[in-house]
């Protein structure tokens, strides 16, 4: 897999540097790119193998007080954190679990409604916002230990931060709340060096649909898709300069029922971009709303055939085990998926009844169904590349 193209630098005291203009100059020249939803998608047999290097296999450990219903969370290459209703838990790179690092409640260190949270590049801290205090919390997670709290002006919910660097965050608030910025730079000692300023937009009291969406590619480049927006942008000296225009399927209104896809962008290479179709059903009336996801569709673009492909079924080969995975989620240059502990076991075990296993491997794979119980923590499959 190549790297994505280098589109942003950062200084490390925070300054937007325009020296490395977006890579080299061919790319210059067609970098918007446009994709259509409109034409007839092919469903495609995919594996993950085919893009990443390394895959591995991660057993969350299972404890009374480790207990995971589905995972959302970080997974990194020295540490893995859980964020579940009631408690963030802190696991080590194989699994094992650490501890607790913070669980809900109105006590010190304690959270009502994490809104956003970020780790930095070295893992070695865990930064988390807990809405309605004036605060950023930090986690130490080498030493297990919360350090001085990170000063930050509350004004409403948090839809992305992003730890820039030693010296900087990324601050991306959520659509309605109240900071007069579509986003925002931000010193660790709180001050707000840059961002794009904006008018508050009024609540209109019933509302259902998808917050800005920002992302950090391991080359330090800065991805957003804003609220609503079927386009890519890529943050520059200059401010937000568009990279992937998508001209979307119309969406269906019957009645306060409206039925659409929203195209959500997960990474970018050389030869292909990587987004998930969301299907939802939308319901708003004068004082209602709700939004439902119908399917999760996993969609590559490949940029030499203009082609898009839904890849489906997804798979991934372990050994000579072909598992389909639900979903892939894809950060930096990582492609996470999981199974619940009760399917993954069972997918294992028929592939060892009907000897899809190498001879080599049996043993260690009969080792892994014998400890797997079908209560565990879900089993996380991360592909990885240098």
């Amino acid at each position: 897999m190549k790297k994505a193209i280098v589109l942003l630098c950062l200084l490390s005291a925070g300054i937007l540097l325009t020296g490395c203009r977006y890579g080299h100059e061919k790319y210059l020249a067609d970098r918007l790119i446009h994709i259509n939803m409109t034409g007839q998608i092919e469903n495609t047999p995919v594996y993950l193998n085919d893009f990443v290097e390394h895959i591995r296999i991660i057993r969350l450990e299972t404890t009374e007080e480790s207990l995971i219903s589905n995972f959302r969370g970080f997974v990194g290459d020295k540490h893995i954190i859980a964020m579940e209703q009631e408690s963030i838990m802190h696991f080590s790179a194989d699994g094992s679990f650490t501890g607790t690092i913070a669980k809900r409640g109105s006590g010190p260190r304690e959270f009502n409604q994490v809104t956003a949270f970020a780790v930095d590049d070295h893992e070695r801290f865990f930064l988390f916002h807990n809405m309605g205090q004036n605060r950023i919390y930090k986690y130490n997670l080498d030493k297990n230990r919360f350090e001085e709290d990170l000063p930050f002006v509350d004004h409403g919910s948090l839809s992305s931060l992003i730890w820039v660097n030693d010296s900087l965050l990324m601050v991306v608030p959520a659509r309605f709340a109240d900071y007069g910025y579509l986003w925002f730079f931000q010193t660790m000692d709180g001050r707000i060096t840059a961002g794009k300023e904006q008018e508050t937009i009024p609540h209109p009291g019933a509302w259902a649909g998808f917050n800005t969406l920002v992302s950090k590619g391991p080359d330090g480049t800065i991805y957003m898709q804003p609220s609503e927006s079927d386009t890519l942008f890529m943050l520059a000296a200059e401010g937000m300069e568009p990279l992937v225009v998508i001209t979307p399927v119309p969406p269906v209104k019957q009645g306060d029922i409206t039925k659409g896809a929203r195209i959500l962008f997960q990474h970018l290479e050389q030869d292909r971009v990587f987004f998930s179709e969301v299907l939802h059903e939308t319901m708003i009336t004068h004082n209602r709303s709700s939004i439902r996801a119908l399917e999760n569709n996993q969609l590559i673009y490949d940029r030499h055939s203009g082609k898009i492909y839904r890849a489906s079924p997804l798979y991934v080969n372990l050994e000579g085990i072909d598992l389909e995975l639900p979903f892939v989620f894809i950060r930096h240059n990582q492609f996470i998926s999981q199974f619940a502990a009760w399917e993954f076991k069972e997918k294992l075990g028929e592939a060892l009844v009907n000897g899809r296993v190498p001879a080599s491997r049996v043993n260690d794979f009969n080792t892994l169904y014998m400890e797997t119980d079908e209560n565990d923590n879900p089993i996380i499959i991360v592909g990885t590349n240098d």
